[in-house]
């Protein structure tokens, strides 16, 4: 591992598109900010990434990951501000791309120096991986200390997990390090217990269904974690 032992990696991935992953790393990520009283780094990896967590979070990012991997500045501690994004949260960010126009393209070993020098600096990094993975995101799921694997309780999507699941193994990903969050809990649908068995492995998380709450913080830019703190999702 090239990354800092002292900084805990969390990649955030899905088996398909739609089930949640990028609001859940958002909020997550402020989560663990505001529980943990600690600094927190969000980076968006996702290789079809139009800017989502740029919206998530209301926020147009200093440097997406591609002109990180150009960054010819030293890096010192002094750089810092020049290379993530400080929300008034106190949330930093590095975004995939500014907008729609623009496409995630970077050689992961040059991502890899910068990523090495920021994790001294950050006691977490949240990493949003998406669905694809490349060689970008192989490598940062490489260097993670866990995935966290979100999926919905809808058959198709659990059996795309499973399938996703079996090519992580078979790229010798070990099964130690994938933790499952079940999204959109609700009445009428497939149980997590159901899920558990299916890709045989425990509910890290349960995440209860709230399309109002979740579409209220799309609309306002604002996640809901610092919006909604009183919602049963936010507890969640």
């Amino acid at each position: 591992m090239l990354l800092s032992p002292g900084c805990n990696v969390i990649a955030v991935g899905g088996g398909k598109g739609g089930v949640g992953k990028s609001v859940f790393s958002a909020n997550f990520a402020l989560a663990l900010m505001m529980e943990l009283k600690t600094q927190v780094l969000l980076i968006d990896a996702d290789a079809r990434s139009c800017g989502d967590q740029n919206v998530i979070l209301g926020v147009r990012p200093n440097k997406t990951i591609a002109e990180l991997a150009a960054f010819q500045g030293s890096l010192t501690p002094a750089s810092i501000p020049q290379m993530v994004t400080q929300l008034p949260s106190g949330l930093s960010y590095i975004g995939a791309v500014r907008g729609p126009d623009e496409t995630l393209k970077v050689n992961p070993e040059a991502f890899m120096k910068p990523l090495e020098f920021l994790s001294r600096h950050f006691k977490y990094i949240i990493i949003d991986v998406g669905t694809d993975y490349g060689p970008l995101q192989t490598t940062l799921i490489q260097e993670s200390t866990a995935l966290m694997i979100l999926t919905v309780p809808e058959v198709l999507v659990v059996n795309q997990t499973l399938r996703m699941i079996q090519e992580l193994l078979v790229a010798t990903m070990p099964q130690e390090m994938f933790q499952l969050v079940i999204n959109k809990v609700g009445p009428g649908a497939l149980s997590p217990q159901a899920i558990s068995q299916t890709l045989r492995m425990p509910a890290l998380g349960l995440i209860p269904q709230d399309d109002a709450t979740t579409a209220m913080s799309l609309s306002k830019s604002t996640p809901f974690v610092i919006g909604a703190r009183q919602a049963p999702i936010t507890a969640a």
